[in-house]
């Protein structure tokens, strides 16, 4: 990640990675509330593979305070704030990113990927659910968290999807000593969804392959936290239902996901305190490649 004067003229440049892409920003010709806006999209992960493309934006503030958005030197349409401009290279860039992914036979699941002792687990759920709050716990508790949102798999493989964590107005009640790497935040209009880069707090983010160990289909516990074995032809439905279908056809997608389970241990876990929740994914047992009964419903509680 880059942020800061580069280039000829002293030109605003914000470089980082997207799966195989390098995304770069330029927006010395911009009004400065552009790169403040853009600091929420940018992020500080590194890559353990390589940039196939690059994407070029460029931005120009109008006299009218309007700011036409450029892709690769072309307008693409001109916004009349700063968030507007974040909204749009947002979706753009993300879109390309998907589309090269999906071309490439990747899937995109909704979900957070957490390696810890047990070996990669993706921790799948619904928004709202908790995905980033049990996963900044997780990562305070030493775990190696890569992402709280999306993942790519292929062949039973998992690719994260590099994206500042997104915190919600009350995450930090939930995980107070969250609070002292919180400060300065970039956030959309109204502070209501503040950007997390692990990177910034000094914590380890990198974005490699590798293959799924364990699947956790996470839910709110009404009375006590609990982990509890579940069967692969149980859970997928559910991890269908949390899949961004994009250019590939239905069956291939079904294939994907279907390659994950059949290698993975696959969890239910009810979070009603996120403390021990967090613990119950840590003691995840070592990822074990032999075939497996469907197994019998035995609930771990607090």
């Amino acid at each position: 990640m880059r942020l800061g004067p580069g280039g000829q003229g002293g030109r605003e440049i914000a470089g980082f990675r997207l799966l195989w892409h390098q995304v770069e920003l330029n927006t010395g010709q911009a009004d400065p509330a552009v790169a403040e806006a853009l600091r929420y999209l940018v992020n500080g992960a590194e890559h353990d593979l390589p940039a196939l493309a690059v994407m070029h934006y460029s931005v120009t503030t109008r006299s009218d305070g309007s700011h036409v958005v450029s892709e690769e030197g072309d307008a693409l349409e001109a916004v009349d704030s700063a968030d507007g401009v974040l909204d749009l290279i947002y979706r753009r860039v993300h879109q390309r990113a998907f589309e090269l992914a999906s071309l490439r036979g990747w899937v995109r699941l909704h979900a957070a990927v957490v390696d810890g002792a047990g070996g990669r687990t993706l921790i799948v759920a619904p928004s709202g659910t908790g995905k980033t709050t049990l996963s900044c716990r997780l990562l305070l508790d030493g775990a190696a968290v890569a992402a709280d949102e999306s993942v790519m798999i292929r062949d039973g493989i998992a690719l994260p999807v590099a994206r500042r964590f997104h915190l919600k107005s009350d995450l930090e009640a939930a995980v107070p000593d969250l609070r002292p790497y919180t400060t300065d935040l970039p956030s959309l209009s109204g502070g209501s969804v503040r950007a997390f880069d692990p990177s910034e707090a000094n914590f380890p983010w990198s974005v490699a392959k590798a293959q799924v160990a364990h699947v956790v289909l996470l839910e709110r516990g009404v009375e006590r936290s609990s982990l509890a074995p579940g069967s692969a032809v149980a859970v997928m439905p559910e991890i269908v239902a949390e899949s961004f279908p994009h250019q590939e056809p239905t069956g291939a997608l079904l294939a994907e996901i279907a390659a994950v389970l059949s290698r993975a241990r696959c969890w239910r876990l009810r979070m009603h305190s996120v403390n021990r929740a967090a613990t119950l994914v840590a003691s995840l047992p070592e990822s074990r490649q032999t075939s497996r009964h469907d197994p019998k419903e035995h609930w771990i509680h607090e």
